[in-house]
C-alpha cells in the first residue's frame, strides 16, 4: 500500500502514468477445503511466483489480503497493463500443483486493473475500481482480465 502513495505522488510531480491490478485466485477456498492448507499454501506460492517472473524488475507485487494480490506497474498505461495481466493470468492457468497422490490440481485467477490518471487521482479511488473490476471479472465467469 506504500508503494502505490509513492508511485501516486511520484506520477502527479513527474506527470507519468501508472497502473494496478487486483489479483484473486479463483476458488481458493475450495483448495484449502479440500486439501488442507499445506496445498493452499503451495497454491499460493506458486501464484506469486507466476506472477513475478512476468513483471518488470521495478513492478512491486504485494499480498493485499488472503488471496488478493496487489501490482504495481510504474509508467505503465491501462493497454500495455492489461497485456503484462493477461500474459499472467495465461501463465496461473497453466500452473500445475502435484498433490502427493499425484492428482494435479490447476489454478485460475481473476484481475481488475485501474490506471492513473484516468481511473482516478489518489491510490484510494484506483484501489476501488481496480477492486469493482475485479469483482466483475470474478460475477461474469472468473478467470479473465477487467481494465
Amino acid at each position: 500500500m506504500g508503494f502505490i502513495s509513492k508511485e501516486s505522488e511520484r506520477s502527479k510531480r513527474l506527470n507519468l502514468k501508472f497502473s494496478i491490478a487486483i489479483a484473486d485466485i479463483d476458488d481458493f477456498k475450495k483448495i484449502n477445503d479440500q486439501h488442507g492448507h499445506p496445498v493452499g499454501d503451495e497454491a499460493l506460492t506458486a501464484f506469486t511466483d507466476c506472477i513475478q517472473s512476468r513483471l518488470r524488475g521495478y513492478d512491486v507485487l504485494g499480498r493485499y489480503g488472503g488471496e488478493e494480490f496487489l501490482v504495481v506497474m510504474p509508467e505503465l498505461e491501462k493497454d500495455p497493463a492489461a497485456s503484462v495481466v493477461e500474459r499472467i493470468r495465461k501463465g496461473v492457468e497453466d500452473l500445475k500443483i502435484r498433490l502427493e497422490d499425484d492428482r494435479i490440481i490447476r489454478l485460475t485467477a481473476s484481475f481488475g486493473i485501474a490506471s492513473y490518471p484516468e481511473d482516478g487521482d489518489s491510490p484510494k479511488d484506483l484501489l476501488i475500481k481496480a477492486d469493482r473490476r475485479l469483482y466483475r471479472a470474478k460475477s461474469q465467469g472468473k478467470n479473465q482480465v477487467i481494465s
